[in-house]
């Protein structure tokens, strides 16, 4: 799974939607490093995999890559460390 998180955007991009891979094996290797990050700088995700937790099907501009937003605001529901 590290070959995966080697890739850039645009490679990524590319392989979701020509089919060679799919956005829940890519969204699947970049929440396993998240969780394993040695900083703990991602405290919370949106979604542990399968689509009813947030996971992308590959549509739109993005084509499901993940992404990680800073918390610096508060959201009602989700713990903010700022």
């Amino acid at each position: 799974m590290s070959e995966l998180l080697d890739l850039t955007v645009a490679d990524a991009i590319a392989r979701i939607r020509g089919g060679e891979l799919s956005a829940d094996e890519y969204f699947t290797a970049w929440a396993e490093a998240a969780a394993g990050d040695e900083l703990n700088a991602y405290l919370w995700r949106a979604g542990d995999g399968g689509s009813e937790t947030g996971t992308a099907n590959g549509g739109g501009e993005l084509a499901g890559v993940p992404i990680a937003v800073k918390d610096i605001f508060c959201t009602e529901g989700i713990q903010t460390t700022a």
